[in-house]
């Protein structure tokens, strides 16, 4: 749905565990959303998580570059997220796909604000 005020996407990975063929639910093992505001060519991402046991495998990473890399917003300028100071792992994560800190937000938690240039 795109606007002049902006676009979400989401997108969702499961993992299909039917292999002996019984009417089985897949798990969703992570899903991501994103907002696209076109006026600045910027990519916000507002809600990335994986299923803590599938962490390492490279879901997260896929999950964003699925939404971002993957052909829906394909010239970005740069892409921003805001994670809580105490989410070690999740700082961890966005610096390890790329992502900078930038600046220092305090709100009703102390939040980091990271961008990929």
């Amino acid at each position: 749905e795109e606007s002049k005020k902006g676009s979400r996407s989401s997108v969702s990975l499961a993992k299909d565990d039917n292999r002996d063929n019984t009417e089985k639910a897949a798990e969703v093992v992570g899903y991501a959303s994103i907002q696209y505001e076109p006026s600045k060519n910027h990519c916000y991402i507002h809600q990335l998580g994986v299923c803590p046991k599938h962490w390492g495998r490279g879901i997260g990473r896929k999950l964003v570059f699925a939404l971002v890399e993957g052909g829906w917003h394909p010239d970005l300028a740069s892409i921003s997220v805001l994670t809580r100071r105490i989410n070690q792992e999740g700082i961890d994560f966005y610096k390890h796909i790329g992502f900078e800190e930038v600046s220092f937000q305090a709100k009703q938690d102390d939040y980091l604000d990271f961008t990929k240039f």
